[in-house]
């Protein structure tokens, strides 16, 4: 019978059995009315489906340190026979953000002598703490041989739905940030006061909810704690702290968060290394004077002496710790002034010199003091 065209289509199922390789293909033609019998033969490529192992070298890489992906790519139905000789694979590293945005964080070949693969990446500095999917990207179609790729990666995820690609968690771990709302403080002894702290993530300054930060008083001294607050939804912590009985000083509060080390890798889970910031706290107490001699007649013209010492008006049986300068004026008034600057002994003792005066006022060296 004569052909109505002269193109014939032949479509069979390829047998699942078979191994990736160049197959004879074979077709003849009996021949008609008009044309001798001929036939033909061509080479088929039949290609595999790919599995995969995919591994981490370590759960968690801290920000900007290094890390790599590594496994084998292999035919899915025979498992033992790799993908190796003249298919050359290439093969990326996405991680995609919190945005569902990738980054290209390496590139590299498959080894087609061992069907293995080892790839290096870099931990992004501005990524903050979480487990991040890490997707391995194959190639195989981009330096296939002629004739094309012998393996293909087959997503059989059925559309609109995302291509499921290989892919695995990464841990990033990353570092907490200490900031206090204010690098100094003033108090008076016995008074309340709100030490207010933001802790956030140094790869993006975002807030981090949860973190547990302890105030130290004293630090490098006695080193007491003052208690610990926990972190809100908007990374802030607030201590109330009342200054009982703290004698004057200068004092460094260290606001601290400790290491968080402790999660394991699942989406939302982080880990990150302590850090701390200090506070200035300047404690102040009141003080008073107290008069050992002074003389109740005295001479005009003359010079006379008045002795006594400056107290802790808190603790009068706490010793000063600095100098305080005085002053001395008559009848409460300022412009008076007959002894405009003496200066204590450390422990507030003083035995000021001079013409007859009423009052005497002692006015604070440093702001520990105050009468």
């Amino acid at each position: 019978v004569d052909p109505l065209t002269e193109t014939m289509t032949i479509n069979w199922l390829v047998d699942s059995t078979l191994f990736a390789s160049d197959y004879a293909f074979d077709i003849s033609f009996n021949g008609s009315d008009l044309y001798q019998p001929s036939s033909g033969s061509a080479l088929m490529r039949v290609a595999a489906e790919v599995a995969w192992n995919l591994s981490l070298s370590q759960d968690w890489t801290h920000l900007g340190n290094t890390s790599y992906l590594f496994g084998d790519i292999f035919d899915a139905q025979y498992t033992n026979i790799s993908v190796l000789g003249d298919n050359i694979t290439m093969l990326s590293i996405l991680m995609m953000t919190s945005e569902g945005m990738p980054i290209d964080l390496a590139q590299g070949f498959l080894n087609n002598t061992t069907g293995s693969f080892l790839l290096n990446f870099t931990v992004p500095t501005t990524s903050p703490s979480d487990s991040y999917e890490f997707i391995l990207n194959m190639d195989f179609d981009t330096l296939a041989p002629p004739g094309g790729a012998y393996f293909r990666f087959v997503d059989n995820t059925l559309p609109p739905a995302t291509p499921v690609l290989p892919s695995t968690l990464v841990g990033i771990e990353s570092e907490f940030v200490v900031t206090p709302e204010r690098d100094s403080l003033i108090v008076e002894v016995n008074q309340a006061l709100d030490f207010n702290a933001k802790i956030s993530d140094v790869a993006d300054m975002s807030n981090v909810t949860g973190a547990t930060v302890e105030y130290i008083f004293d630090y490098g001294g006695a080193n007491t704690s003052m208690g610990t607050d926990v972190s809100d939804a908007q990374g802030n912590s607030t201590l109330q702290w009342t200054a009982t009985g703290i004698a004057p000083g200068y004092y460094d509060v260290l606001v601290i968060v400790y290491d968080d080390l402790t999660d394991g890798l699942g989406q939302g889970n982080s880990r990150r290394t302590g850090n701390a910031s200090i506070v200035n706290l300047t404690v102040q107490v009141p003080s008073d004077i107290r008069i050992d001699s002074i003389p109740t007649v005295t001479t005009a013209g003359l010079n006379f002496n008045v002795l006594g010492q400056v107290l802790d008006a808190d603790d009068p049986t706490r010793p000063l710790s600095t100098p305080v300068e005085m002053s001395a004026f008559w009848l409460n008034n300022p412009n008076e002034t007959l002894v405009s600057a003496y200066r204590t002994s450390v422990n507030g003792t003083f035995n000021i010199v001079s013409q007859p005066i009423h009052p005497v006022t002692a006015l604070s060296e440093e702001t520990r003091y105050w009468s």
